[in-house]
């Protein structure tokens, strides 16, 4: 499949050292991102620290790196530690993104792999 490779080299990534904060890149932080079907949600506190959750159990993750989409200002990729574990976030234009519960259409998309897995929802920089 060509998106993956595509996807990969529209993105330039910057990785940190262990107990450094990665440059955000323009990422809103903090942004709390969810879906649903199954439930899961993740917040990006800064360019160190985000929590995953799943089924209600909150799991530390840890930043690696966060990049932006080259030509793309409101597209970035956030790489976490751990084996297949990445964020694409971005601005889905005058669409808005929807989670279907809520009346209020939310900043961004989210594709989410953590493992094997691919989640999609819906993200907001705090205090929006």
């Amino acid at each position: 499949m060509r998106l993956p490779i595509v996807v990969s080299t529209l993105l330039t990534s910057v990785s940190v050292a262990p107990g450094i904060a990665a440059d955000v890149a323009g990422l809103p932080t903090p942004l709390v991102c969810a879906g649903g079907e199954p439930f899961w949600g993740l917040s990006i506190k800064d360019g160190r620290d985000a929590v995953y959750t799943w089924d209600n159990q909150p799991v530390p993750w840890t930043v690696r790196s966060i990049s932006r989409a080259a030509g793309r200002i409101t597209t970035w990729r956030v790489m976490f530690e751990g084996v297949n574990r990445q964020a694409l976030i971005f601005d889905e234009g005058q669409q808005s993104c929807s989670d279907t519960d809520g009346d209020e259409p939310l900043a961004y998309g989210i594709l989410l792999e953590d493992g094997e897995g691919l989640l999609r929802g819906c993200c907001n920089p705090v205090g929006k």
